[in-house]
């Protein structure tokens, strides 16, 4: 996860001016804790630093490559949890979440999504399961670089065992109108 946070953060800091990415730098060179936006703490990074992550990415490409010499998907979670209330409160460091009853940063949202999407692998999102409150529960198929085929394939399987989409309990999906929303 580390090497996915800054990468976002060298990412998020494109929008920034080259004074304000000095600010932050600065910053961080003299000790200080810089919190704020997303990535903000990896957004400081100077080029070597980026190039170091970058490099700690393609190893880890390497290895997921020798694994999917073995096996076809991996079936992992989307998020710690089910859907969640939308936040938008700021900065984003402050938001949390609940899992299993503990308070987590918000960002541990972005974990699995983080886990896989930094080396570039395919991904698809299939549901599972409704949760007792109600709220769907997902998986995510992950397959090998570049084969998007093979983890909808794979997703596909997955949905017919598990049954599929169903809408939530209580919830129309039509409006007055009879159509799909």
């Amino acid at each position: 996860m580390d090497t996915f946070w800054r990468l976002l953060g060298g990412a998020l800091a494109g929008t920034w001016t080259p004074a304000e990415i000095e600010q932050h730098a600065d910053r961080v060179t003299a000790g200080e804790r810089v919190e704020g936006e997303l990535g903000v703490v990896h957004s400081e990074q100077r080029h070597r630093a980026w190039l170091s992550a970058n490099e700690r990415r393609l190893q880890l490409r390497s290895r997921w490559r020798r694994f999917f010499e073995d096996w076809d998907v991996v079936i992992a979670p989307i998020s710690p949890t089910v859907a969640i209330p939308h936040d938008h409160s700021y900065p984003l460091t402050s938001r949390t979440l609940t899992v299993n009853d503990s308070v987590r940063p918000y960002t541990d949202q972005m974990a699995w999504m983080g886990l896989f999407g930094v080396v570039y692998l395919p991904a698809t999102a299939v549901p599972v399961a409704i949760h007792p409150d109600g709220l769907p529960i997902g998986v995510q198929v992950v397959g090998p670089f570049l084969e998007d085929r093979t983890t909808l394939a794979a997703a596909a399987v997955v949905e017919s065992l598990t049954g599929g989409f169903r809408w939530p309990p209580g919830w129309d999906p039509r409006d007055a109108k009879g159509t799909a929303r």
